[in-house]
């Protein structure tokens, strides 16, 4: 029973780190002066990737591969299966025609070389290497499109008031809680896989997944249920493309640089494919137009069916 309260509470520190972390951070922008729109399109797109980063770290560190490399790969099919099956069903999407397209493009390019690193064995030092770079390059190019764009209201709000030195201790805290967090659900993920006699890689593809992809989750519905206009509902694929993308630049990335290169549950991994496939497809024909409510239902169908296949072949 404690370790079952222990992943609860790594997990709720881990995503109340990742939230502090981004809200705070654009406070210290914006009384440092730097352009808290740069730095908000950047954090947006790397904050809600933050606690799957951080497992990755952790599970490297405890040579946990599955563990870990189940987070990334089960984190990105939730983002798709369920984030964008969720926000489907709230509201109509709207696809971009330029940004989105490159960025759909870059997320399966990066999908694909994953794929075939990990189906072959092949993941190595020099991968994670090229796929750190590839993040901070990525992640320039977005700094670059964010000085082009507008972020969302609650992210600009330049009126507030706040004490440099709270503000700095908030920061700090935040990260404390996203390390502690990281590393309690990391332990605890692996004490759970070992009690009830479940492949790490199960833990790491549905509950660690799941529960590391709530920011993403947690941005979509606020950015559809307060915005009306297309900029709320790019944020909502945009999110999730950039999610997808720094999980496994910065996620898998990571747990190279630690030796890990093998993934065991080789469904999951020809899942993760299909869904990355799925949604670039769907952002490729609906280009320049909305995505109809009903595709929100049939990924949510596919991606009940998926758990329902891993964990009957745990």
């Amino acid at each position: 029973m404690l370790t079952f309260l222990l992943f609860i509470l790594g997990l709720a520190l881990l995503l109340l780190g990742s939230s502090g972390v981004i809200k705070n951070a654009l406070i210290i922008s914006r009384l440092t002066k730097i352009s808290p729109l740069v730095v908000g399109v950047t954090l947006v797109a790397i904050g809600t990737s933050l606690p799957e980063i951080t497992v990755s770290f952790f599970g490297g560190l405890e040579k946990a591969p599955d563990l870990a490399l189940g987070n990334i790969i089960g984190s990105n099919i939730a983002n798709i299966g369920l984030i964008m099956g969720v926000s489907l069903l709230i509201k109509r999407v709207y696809i971009g025609t330029k940004k989105t397209q490159k960025n759909m493009l870059f997320a399966l390019l990066v999908s694909l070389f994953l794929f075939i690193t990990l189906l072959i064995d092949v993941l190595s030092v020099i991968h994670g290497i090229v796929f750190v770079i590839l993040g901070f390059v990525f992640t320039a190019w977005i700094i670059t499109q964010g000085e082009k764009d507008e972020i969302p209201e609650e992210l600009s709000n330049k009126n507030m008031r706040h004490n440099p030195f709270i503000i700095t201790g908030a920061f700090i805290l935040s990260i404390a809680s996203l390390v502690i967090g990281g590393k309690l659900l990391v332990d605890a993920g692996i004490a759970i896989a070992n009690l009830l006699k479940i492949p790490e890689a199960i833990i790491g593809i549905t509950a660690l997944a799941i529960g590391t992809s709530l920011p993403e989750l947690s941005v979509s519905v606020i950015g559809l249920t307060r915005g009306s206009s297309q900029h709320e509902e790019k944020l909502v694929v945009g999110n999730i493309l950039g999610s997808n993308i720094f999980n496994i630049l910065f996620g898998a990335g990571t747990l190279s640089l630690f030796g890990i290169k093998h993934f065991s549950s080789t469904i999951s991994l020809y899942a993760f494919l299909i869904f990355t496939i799925i949604l670039c497809l769907l952002i490729y024909f609906f280009k320049g137009k909305t995505i109809p409510r009903y595709f929100g239902f049939i990924l949510l169908v596919i991606y009940i069916l998926y758990l329902v296949l891993i964990f009957s072949r745990a």
